[in-house]
C-alpha cells in the first residue's frame, strides 16, 4: 500500500515535466546522461566486479554483474528525474534532458554495492546447493543434442521434447 501511495505521489509530480512526451512518444526523446568521468567511473567499476567476481565464483556470475550494471542505470535515471523535477527552481514542462549529478551517481553506486553483496550471497548459497551445476548440465546437454546447424523451430522441437521452457532455451542459445 505505501510502495503504489509513492507511485501514485511520484506520477503526479513528474506528470508536468513528462506529459508531452507521453503523449507524444514517437516525436519525443527524453535523454538521460552520465559525465564523461560518471561513464568512465561506470565502466571501470563494473570491468572491476565482474572479473574479480568471476575469478572467485566463474563465468557463471558475469550475468549477474552486467544485470546489475543495467540496474544501475535505471536507478540512477530515477533519482536523476526525481532530483530534477522536485526541484523547485524548475518550471512545470517537458525537461528534453537530465544529466545524472555526482550525489546522484554516488547513491547509486552505494545501493548496486549493496546489491552486489546479496547477489554474491545468493549465488554462493546456490553454488553450494549445486543448482548451478544441475542448471548448466541441463543447458550443456541441451546444446549437445543441437545439430551443426538448425533453425529456431528445430532448437524450440529439441527443447519441447527435453521439457526446456521455449524462454529457457532461448536463452540458452
Amino acid at each position: 500500500y505505501i510502495f503504489k501511495s509513492a507511485a501514485t505521489e511520484l506520477n503526479i509530480i513528474c506528470k508536468p515535466y513528462l506529459e508531452d512526451y507521453i503523449d507524444n512518444p514517437v516525436d519525443s526523446e527524453i535523454l538521460f546522461l552520465f559525465t564523461k568521468e560518471q561513464q568512465e567511473a561506470f565502466h571501470k567499476y563494473f570491468y572491476e566486479k565482474a572479473e574479480q567476481l568471476e575469478h572467485i565464483y566463474g563465468a557463471d556470475i558475469r550475468s549477474s554483474v552486467n544485470r546489475l550494471g543495467l540496474i544501475f542505470f535505471r536507478i540512477a535515471m530515477l533519482l536523476s528525474v526525481v532530483r530534477q523535477v522536485g526541484n523547485p527552481e524548475v518550471k512545470p514542462g517537458p525537461i528534453p534532458l537530465f544529466k545524472c549529478t555526482d550525489i546522484d551517481f554516488s547513491i547509486t553506486t552505494s545501493i548496486i554495492a549493496c546489491l552486489i553483496h546479496h547477489t554474491v550471497s545468493i549465488f554462493s548459497q546456490l553454488k553450494q546447493s549445486g543448482y548451478l551445476r544441475r542448471n548448466n548440465q541441463i543447458k550443456e546437454q541441451y546444446l549437445e543434442k543441437l545439430p551443426l546447424e538448425f533453425n529456431r523451430h528445430s532448437a524450440m522441437e529439441i527443447a519441447e521434447l527435453m521439457r526446456i521452457k521455449e524462454k529457457t532455451a532461448e536463452n540458452y542459445l
